[in-house]
């Protein structure tokens, strides 16, 4: 009995799969990395907006001025503008910055008689011809990096604001009248604040024995006796010994002969007092301090310390950053946003 037959097979005859020549189907790539991506150029997009923005500023600053007659002249400052201000720099309070990356070192100072508005971070000058003049990028002193760091800073200081002396024997007259300091801004003055009185004295002659001459103390007292002065001593610094002498009206122009004589240097004696401002009383030209009267005339100069308190209306100003040093924000921009396109356009296409 013969075996049925079938039909031959013919993928099997020629040994070849009928499915060999079809391509697998690519897998669809995850669509978080995408969403990521998007995301992340949108962030650096809004990051760099403030740079994008200041690229396209005109390319001439805008001259502000004398930054203490802003509000007399109604000038009001822009955020992220290209100014050129001037004014006067408080140096003594000044930081000095040295950037990474860079040979040149910059200084941060407040600008006096902006009401602590404005600061400027300055490149560095010429010492011996300081300026008073920078042209820079204006932006809020908040949107900086360093903002909380500095406002630490300054307001941890204690600065000396000088009344105008005319508005502080008013002042002592006179309870409710207003007091300027040096710069022409209002001060408020409690009773119980504390008062520094500069005095300058008549008959008193504070000189400097250097140690290149005297090598001790008791070398510069030596000399003192042999000039027969009341001498009382003040400070030793690190290059002399400072004494206080007794100078009357009478004998001043002999001791000044002999000082001059052994080329010993002096000036006036500077005394400072302090003392709350309730305890100072004014009577015609005689000022009283506790049991102490001075002559009016004797006052030099009257401050109180204060902090530096920078508000959040303040400006800081960089020198020499200008549209041009931008230039490339445009560029990464238009990059950012092509990037996040094409994976807008990956994320929305048709499988």
């Amino acid at each position: 009995m013969s075996e049925p037959s079938f039909p031959a097979d013919s993928a099997g005859s020629s040994g070849e799969d009928e499915f060999a020549g079809i391509e697998p189907a690519r897998p669809r790539k995850s669509p978080i990395l995408a969403i990521v991506t998007v995301l992340l150029a949108g962030v650096l997009v809004q990051h760099l907006r403030a740079d994008l923005q200041f690229a396209f500023a005109p390319q001439n600053p805008l001259v502000v001025g004398d930054i203490r007659t802003l509000g007399s002249r109604g000038v009001n400052l822009s955020d992220n503008s290209f100014v050129t201000i001037s004014g006067q720099p408080d140096r003594r309070n000044s930081l000095y910055i040295e950037p990474r990356g860079e040979k040149d070192r910059q200084s941060f100072f407040r600008l006096l008689g902006s009401g602590d508005r404005l600061f400027v971070r300055a490149l560095e000058s010429d010492a011996a011809n300081p300026q008073d003049r920078w042209t820079g990028r204006l932006r809020r002193f908040d949107a900086q990096p360093y903002a909380d760091t500095l406002r630490e800073h300054y307001g941890s200081l204690k600065v000396t604001r000088y009344f105008a002396l005319e508005d502080f024997r008013v002042r002592l007259q006179n309870p409710v009248a207003a007091v300027h300091d040096r710069r022409g801004e209002v001060m408020t003055i409690e009773a119980d604040r504390e008062v520094a009185l500069d005095l300058l004295s008549d008959e008193e002659l504070i000189i400097s024995m250097t140690k290149e001459k005297f090598p001790s103390e008791p070398d510069a007292k030596h000399e003192l006796e042999q000039m027969k002065v009341d001498a009382k001593p003040n400070r030793e610094t690190k290059d002399a010994f400072e004494y206080v002498i007794a100078a009357p009206l009478a004998e001043r122009n002999g001791i000044i002969a002999q000082l001059d004589k052994r080329e010993i240097p002096f000036a006036l004696h500077d005394e400072q007092i302090r003392a709350p401002l309730g305890s100072i009383k004014l009577n015609g030209d005689v000022l009283t301090i506790g049991q102490r009267t001075i002559a009016w005339s004797k006052l030099r100069a009257a401050g109180m310390d204060a902090p530096i308190v920078i508000g959040h209306d303040a400006f800081v100003l960089t020198e020499g950053e200008s549209p041009e040093t931008v230039r490339w924000a445009p560029i990464i921009v238009g990059l950012l946003i092509a990037f996040a396109m094409f994976n807008l356009w990956y994320l929305l296409r048709k499988p």
